[in-house]
């Protein structure tokens, strides 16, 4: 990681954090060890595979899609199999895109940040409490990382995305100077995806997009900046 001594970032409660640029491939190394693991789980990140019959009456095993879920088959006991399975992998889906947001957030605050956290484990012993877990790490990244994601108080959400946001930045290798431009782009491009969603929402309900939309879909104002904003990472 290359120190950035001139960069910082200041919450809205005057704590002052010093940054630094996280390498692309450990964020990616952290989202892909979050897949390994559910795999190992047996976690049903992997489309359900079923028999179908082809043509000519032969046998053919196919992954599950929703194309082919909507086709359906005549037997309605299998249909509920396929329901099923497939509910169970949407579940997963879910669960993966959490876990990995959830790693991509601990590898650029914990490695990303400098600061110096607040003196005994009153702090640790509150994220503790509302886990339900005992914390025993010592390691400062860690620690760094439990503290601007979790603690009480620490960071706002518009805190926390920008810290995420400025992190990201310095990543992408945009310098300060630009920072700005990034940011407003990112809002753009996240814009244009929530006008789309709405849309294919109105259309799917029968309802009317119009110039209708949900409070920020035409503009930046309003626009979410934080953790998963900018995306899964991709190799160097």
């Amino acid at each position: 990681m290359t120190d950035q001594a001139d960069r910082t970032f200041t919450s809205e409660q005057g704590l002052v954090i010093r940054l630094r640029s996280v390498p692309q491939r450990l964020l990616l190394f952290a989202t892909e060890r979050v897949e390994a693991e559910m795999r190992a789980e047996g976690s049903p990140i992997d489309p359900p595979v079923f028999e179908v019959s082809a043509l000519g009456g032969a046998k053919e095993r196919l992954p599950l899609t929703e194309a082919l879920l909507e086709k359906g088959t005549e037997d309605p006991e299998e249909q509920r199999r396929w329901q099923a399975a497939w509910a169970q992998h949407q579940a997963a889906l879910e669960e993966l895109e959490t876990r990995q947001e959830d790693a991509s957030q601990r590898v650029m605050y914990g490695l990303g940040t400098m600061f110096e956290l607040p003196e005994g484990r009153e702090w640790l012993d509150d994220i503790a409490y509302v886990r339900g877990e005992a914390i025993e790490t010592e390691d400062p990244r860690e620690l760094r990382a439990l503290y601007l994601m979790l603690a009480p108080g620490v960071l706002s959400e518009a805190d926390r995305g920008a810290l995420y946001m400025e992190l990201a930045a310095m990543m992408a290798g945009i310098d300060q100077e630009n920072v700005a431009t990034f940011r407003a782009g990112t809002k753009r491009q996240m814009a244009r995806a929530a006008r789309q969603a709405f849309d294919e929402f109105a259309a799917e309900s029968g309802q009317l997009g119009g110039d209708d939309g949900p409070p920020g879909s035409h503009s930046d104002e309003g626009m979410a900046t934080g953790p998963g904003a900018v995306g899964r990472p991709q190799p160097e």
